[in-house]
């Protein structure tokens, strides 16, 4: 009898032990597929971030490109506006100085035909 009780005694501690091991291997298990979700889930995360950082730097690069090219517009727009300036100015400085002039002579031809015509009616 009492081997008996000893054999179910060890009986007992072998299914004690096989259901530990049982325990631990699921407990593994679980820990495992826990870790390999949050693996998964961080590379996720780290290739969303890399797209969204990569697609920053191109809208970046676009608006540097789109700003240069208006920058670029306005200053061909400021230098024929300024172009345009310049010329209007020599005009109205040439009719300044050339007006007088015109006048000057246009009022002494008018002087000498009326002497001229005074002189040929006397």
């Amino acid at each position: 009898m009492a081997e008996q009780k000893a054999k179910q005694a060890e009986a007992k501690i072998k299914g004690e032990g096989e259901t530990l091991r049982e325990t631990a291997s699921s407990w593994t298990d679980t820990v495992r597929e826990a870790v390999e979700t949050i693996a998964d889930s961080a590379v996720a995360l780290q290739d969303r971030n890399v797209k969204y950082a990569q697609s920053l730097v191109d809208q970046s690069f676009e608006q540097f490109e789109h700003q240069t090219a208006t920058l670029h517009k306005t200053f061909n727009t400021l230098a024929a506006q300024s172009a345009r300036r310049r010329a209007a100015f020599r005009h109205l400085f040439r009719e300044a100085v050339v007006a007088p002039r015109k006048i000057y002579q246009e009022t002494l031809a008018a002087v000498r035909d009326s002497v001229d015509s005074d002189e040929s009616r006397a």
